[in-house]
């Protein structure tokens, strides 16, 4: 009776061994989705992951998957929020359940520059505005924009400059970009005789006519026949700003004039600034990262996760990894190295926290 009794009983154990094992068996993988903001990709190195398109894939648990992000044309880099916190192109997550990655990718914002002279006005579609002497305004990347110029009345259309100097006198199409520039230039209707005096100041950076005859980097004068239509040329490399004023106006290299009249135009430049210094923090998992001095709070329960030193001073990052209850820090990438929990950097940084297995 004994003998049977245990052999009952191991019989028994064998069976809910077996049943566990098989609850095990069909228990689903861990599930990483990709919740897609914007235009652009995102790519896992393993090729399961291929989105837009494949935006879900299953791991074992415990699997670190690297993320890599690439914007479409017009569209800035990647921001990473849920697993994922940050701005860094790549990311690493640790599937250790299910989990949710949102990278967005936002339009850029270029600032169209224009310049307009003489007697009339440039319509500008979408929207319609009505735009004379300098004009700038932030504009989304990849727009289409129509230029169609306005006379007033005894006026004419003469001609334009920048982006639209190959362009149809009737109107001017393009794609706004980062920084477009339009220059356009109305006169009189009537034919004049005699020639117009043009002078140019200009604060060290050259300036040239088309056709010639202003050629300078301080200040400068010289004669055309009236009416011909001058087109000025600021040679300055771009990024730095600049400014005309008197007949031209606005912040574009180019304007264009017709000599109507004698004519004075200043060409501004203010002095040339320093460089911006910028470093990233990107965190994946369950902490955060801070350097209080920086104001970095990137991760859970802060999205502040960008650094920057104006004017020429340098910059220099004392970062402090914080898991989230429960978690443990799982090591730097990018400018700091190890797993150490406190790291000096001056670059680009990832973080990575894990959960604990189960």
């Amino acid at each position: 009776m004994e003998r049977f009794l245990r052999l009952c009983l191991i019989l028994a154990l064998l069976a809910c061994l077996a049943a566990d094992a098989g609850s095990t068996a069909r228990r689903p993988k861990p599930a990483l989705r990709i919740a897609l903001v914007g235009e652009g990709q995102v790519k896992s190195r393993d090729g399961l992951i291929d989105c837009p398109g494949r935006c879900f894939a299953r791991y074992y648990p415990g699997a670190r998957v690297r993320l890599m992000a690439a914007p479409d044309a017009y569209f800035s880099d990647v921001r990473w929020t849920g697993e994922c916190v940050g701005v860094a192109a790549t990311c690493i997550v640790s599937v250790d359940r299910n989990a949710t990655v949102r990278p967005s990718f936002e339009r850029k914002q270029g600032s169209l520059s224009m310049s307009v002279t003489g007697p009339g006005a440039i319509e500008v579609e979408p929207g319609g505005a009505l735009i004379r002497g300098g004009f700038s305004q932030v504009v989304p990347e990849g727009m289409p924009l129509t230029f169609t110029p306005r006379p007033d009345a005894g006026a004419v259309f003469k001609g334009w400059g920048g982006g639209c100097a190959s362009s149809p006198p009737d109107a001017c199409t393009f794609l706004a970009d980062d920084g477009p520039e339009v220059a356009a230039a109305f006169g009189l209707s009537g034919s004049e005789e005699g020639t117009r005096t043009l002078t140019v100041r200009t604060t060290g950076y050259a300036v040239r006519s088309d056709p010639p005859g202003i050629d300078c980097g301080a200040s400068c004068s010289a004669a055309f026949p009236a009416g011909t239509v001058v087109t000025l040329h600021g040679d300055v490399p771009e990024g730095i700003e600049r400014f005309w004023s008197g007949a031209c106006a606005g912040q574009t290299r180019t304007c264009v004039l017709a000599m109507d009249a004698s004519e004075d135009v200043d060409f501004l430049v203010p002095p040339a600034e320093w460089g911006v210094r910028s470093a990233r923090v990107t965190v994946a998992g369950p902490g955060r990262v801070t350097d209080e001095s920086s104001n970095i709070r990137c991760g859970r329960g802060g999205s502040d996760c960008l650094a920057q030193a104006f004017g020429g001073r340098p910059l220099r990052l004392e970062l402090v990894a914080k898991p989230a209850r429960g978690a443990r820090f799982g090591g730097w990438r990018g400018g700091c190295h190890g797993r150490s929990r406190t790291c000096s950097a001056s670059s680009d940084v990832l973080a990575f926290f894990r959960r604990p297995s189960r």
